[in-house]
């Protein structure tokens, strides 16, 4: 039984406890002896009623009037400045690395050494064809002199023939030994391979042993083919000489002499394209791969900085082995969560607040947007969306800076606006609860355009209406309230 209702019962047991007086004629008469405990009833009942609507005391609650302004609507990610336009450095021959010359992040000019590859076969090869190219002009300027003795010439030509022999000789010795290496290396491979749970780090050594064996066995198969050729010359050298023909055998040195400075030229480009240089100018990046990660946790390459790119690597003209990003064009990629990605669009305006320098907001344009998504280390998801930013000239940007971008995706003007946080949404409905009379009235309202601390109301309230803001405080329909 509530409390108003034990109110009411005592009052009544009250005056029906009320002492019994006898009717005495000179006091009262019989109408008069009925209506006086009615009367009394009555003033205690109203009295009660009055007691118990007098007893809702009004909640005080925070109100806000309903206006209209302009509303600009955003969307905030998280990112970091990247380059707008990378450069990948690949080799032009493979080869093993031997040095690296610059580390991870290292700001590079034009031209300037990034990586040398292991030239000790490079040097061999540049070797030959400048004994080739010796032997060459030396005929010839035994010629030019005036040597006209055929034995004389001949003698000289064989002598070309003898050492191109010893050429391919050696180059045959270099194959050899290739192939050798090759076989070893393969049987080493198929052996682990063979062997119960072989270790990873084996296993991707023996693979770039196979490799480069192979690689090496390319390269003595070149110097072979480049001693054929010499060889190939000296003959012909020699068949000139023996002809007696001073004027053919002029010619043929001569084109014997330029066969082999070409031979030379093919050497020295190859030798210096072993150190590969930088084609642009900007910030070195460093391109992690599979085999440079496991090598490094395993200790079978020498780490460089702490970089992933190694000493001992095997690289292919198809393989990036860096890249260069250019600073005077940067990017700020942003982190848009699923939920906001579908009002983002290309040409929006948007300002970077970097951690780095929070007072200098950066201005820029929305230019991409990912079309796939990514995942978060929490299990959440999220799209890349890249901001072209007006860089300015007094402020250094570095690739890898992390900061914050808000994006305007809407400009409403003269919009119906309320605090969000007195926006109720239960099953579907959003509602409101409004301030009149000094009761609480729900009210159905449609709502627009809604951000982290403004919601826009497209019907349901008029500008003027006070609405009710929760401050701890459960709202009900018809909840007696007063404005604090």
């Amino acid at each position: 039984m509530s409390t108003n209702e034990n109110t009411i019962e005592t009052a009544i047991e009250t005056v029906e406890e009320q002492p019994f007086e006898a009717y005495t004629p000179e006091k009262v008469n019989s109408r008069s002896r009925l209506w006086i405990p009615g009367l009394a009833l009555v003033l205690v009942l109203g009295g009660v009623g009055y007691w118990y609507v007098n007893s809702q005391q009004a909640i005080e609650v925070s109100t806000e009037t309903v206006t209209s302004k302009d509303l600009s609507l955003e969307i905030i990610g998280s990112g970091r400045m990247i380059a707008d336009h990378p450069t990948d450095v690949y080799t032009k021959s493979p080869g093993t690395i031997s040095k690296v010359l610059v580390t991870d992040g290292q700001t590079v000019a034009i031209g300037e050494p990034l990586v040398v590859l292991d030239q000790e076969l490079l040097q061999m090869q540049l070797a030959q064809a400048e004994s080739g190219l010796a032997q060459a002009q030396s005929t010839l300027a035994q010629l030019n002199s005036g040597i006209n003795d055929r034995q004389a010439a001949i003698n000289a030509a064989q002598s070309g023939v003898n050492a191109a022999d010893q050429g391919l000789d050696s180059a045959y010795q270099l194959q050899a030994l290739a192939d050798a290496s090759v076989t070893d290396a393969i049987a080493y491979r198929d052996w682990l391979y063979a062997t119960p749970d072989p270790a990873p780090e084996e296993l991707l050594a023996a693979e770039q042993a196979v490799s480069q064996a192979n690689m090496g066995l390319q390269q003595a198969n070149a110097g072979i083919a480049q001693a054929q050729g010499s060889a190939a010359m000296a003959q012909g050298s020699l068949a000139q000489a023996q002809a007696g023909d001073p004027a053919s055998s002029i010619d043929a040195a001569n084109s014997l002499v330029k066969a082999a400075q070409d031979q030379v030229d093919l050497a020295r480009r190859a030798l210096d394209e072993a150190t590969i240089t930088a084609p642009v100018a900007g910030t070195v990046v460093f391109a992690p791969t599979a085999a440079s990660a496991q090598a490094q946790a395993s200790g079978a390459g020498t780490p460089l900085a702490g970089a992933s790119l190694m000493k001992g690597c095997a690289v292919t003209p198809g393989m990036p082995i860096m890249t260069i990003m250019d600073n005077t064009s940067m990017l700020f990629e942003a982190e848009i969560s699923e939920e906001d990605i579908g009002r983002v669009a290309l040409k929006q305006s948007a300002s970077v607040i970097l951690d780095s320098n929070t007072t200098n907001p950066l201005k820029g344009t929305v230019v991409s947007i990912d079309e796939v998504a990514h995942n978060t280390l929490t299990g959440g998801t999220f799209f890349s969306v890249r901001i072209q930013i007006n860089k300015a000239a007094d402020l250094s940007l570095c690739i890898g800076m992390k900061g914050d971008a808000t994006i305007q995706i809407s400009q409403l003007s003269s919009a119906m606006t309320i605090s969000r946080k007195g926006l109720f949404s239960e099953e579907g409905e959003n509602f409101v609860y409004v301030v009149e009379s000094g009761q609480l009235q729900k009210k159905s309202v449609t709502v627009g355009d809604v951000t982290d601390e403004v919601a826009e109301i497209k019907s349901g309230l008029t500008l003027g209406e006070k609405i009710a803001l929760p401050d701890n405080t459960s709202f009900e329909d018809g909840l007696k309230v007063a404005e604090n």
